[in-house]
């Protein structure tokens, strides 16, 4: 029979920490070190139930309630898609005239026709009631997003809810949210060549801006998926004018162009910010490139982690759109769901931006949201460090 001083030893060398088998006891120290995670105080998980799930849910019935009696909900799909998809299902553009006063009212539909052929199956409801179910899957969308991605913590699905952009992107129904699903199943399905190719494909049919995406499949290499991903962009964006006999394909860059020099100084991007400053508008553009570039560089830096790239890349997207919109943060969900799938404060900080107002920003309204931008975009330089359990002493 072993010594007790052997079989002590021989315990000591081979315990784990947090293994229920033994404790990872230095040889010569007094006390042993447990690595435990405190529990919560009942205060504590009172306090989240009632901010993470009770507020979101009062908010989002009063804020439809309120669009319901001002006709508003889902504004952006009403105005815009709704519109345009009632046009495609008679074959007839859903694009009107190329013109300053057209493109000022915030509702033109100026987005490849893809869009509106996804929004046709909408155009057999009532007006009404495509924009409320539009609406509902919205919010369903969100808790979604996060769990193809593989978040379990109920407290972040509570969070993202309630960040503004996710209410921004409810209220207007904008795509976005769509986009960020769209990102989710690319994710989900990385590894798989046509189905992430094919989706990334139509998520930047959907929104030219997010180009970006395809170099994520590039640095990560996974070549066969960025070239299906680049070929199904080529084509969800082309195919549809098919039907369409061409209308409004060879004045569509005009139209983004035009559209640009109306609404980009009226966003919340790095340019915007600096032409508030009084910097020379190409000057605060190229400024605001170089962000995007360097990020784009950073991911490539990056290259060994698959979630800090598409982190690096969504936040690069956001830099480099001539025109930002806070519904455009809820892209960032995907990224920071894969790098912090636990609560932590970061997940609060978009809600920071409430009360802030669509269009036509204060400088330092910008300087909130980007700061916000750049803080999600952290955890994928790896800068933030995760929050690890505690030691206690035993």
């Amino acid at each position: 029979m072993r010594p007790p001083e052997h079989r002590k030893r021989t315990a000591e060398r081979t315990a784990q920490p947090g293994r229920p088998d033994g404790v990872n006891r230095p040889a010569n120290a007094d006390t042993a070190t447990v690595v435990r995670t405190s529990p919560r105080s009942p205060l504590l998980r009172v306090l989240e139930l009632w901010f993470l799930v009770l507020v979101p849910i009062y908010l989002l019935v009063g804020t439809a309630r309120s669009a319901l009696r001002s006709d508003t909900i889902a504004y952006d799909f009403d105005r815009a898609y709704l519109p345009a998809a009632h046009l495609v299902v008679h074959g007839s553009s859903p694009y009107g005239p190329a013109t300053r006063a057209v493109l000022s009212s915030q509702t033109a539909f100026v987005y490849p026709p893809i869009g509106a052929f996804l929004a046709a199956p909408f155009a057999a409801l009532p007006d009404h009631a495509a924009d409320i179910v539009v609406t509902v899957l919205a919010v369903i969308g969100v808790p979604l997003i996060l769990a193809l991605v593989g978040v379990r913590d109920w407290r972040c699905m509570g969070a993202a809810v309630l960040w503004m952009p996710t209410f921004s992107a409810i209220h207007l129904g904008a795509v976005t949210v769509v986009l960020a699903l769209g990102i989710a199943l690319a994710w989900r399905w990385r590894e798989h060549s046509v189905r992430s190719g094919l989706v990334l494909g139509l998520v930047v049919a959907l929104k030219l801006f997010l180009w970006p995406l395809l170099i994520w499949l590039v640095i990560t290499r996974r070549y066969k998926a960025a070239m299906i991903a680049a070929c199904s962009t080529i084509v969800f964006v082309l195919a549809p004018w098919i039907p369409l006999r061409g209308a409004g394909l060879l004045s569509y860059p005009h139209r983004l162009s035009l559209l640009s020099s109306l609404e980009a100084k009226r966003g919340f991007s790095p340019a915007a910010l600096l032409a508030q400053a009084g910097v020379n508008w190409s000057a605060a553009q190229a400024v605001g490139y170089a962000l995007g570039i360097t990020l784009l560089a950073l991911a490539y830096r990056r290259r060994r982690s698959d979630a800090s790239v598409l982190g690096l890349v969504c936040a690069a997207s956001l830099l480099l759109t001539p025109i930002l919109w806070p519904n455009y943060l809820v892209i960032m969900l995907v990224p920071l769901a894969l790098l912090r799938p636990r609560f932590g404060i970061v997940w609060l900080l978009p809600v920071i931006l409430f009360g802030q107002p669509a269009i036509d920003p204060p400088a330092w309204e910008i300087v909130v949201l980007l700061g916000i931008l750049a803080a999600l975009t952290l955890p994928a330089m790896g800068i933030l460090p995760r929050r690890r359990p505690q030691p206690v002493l035993a």
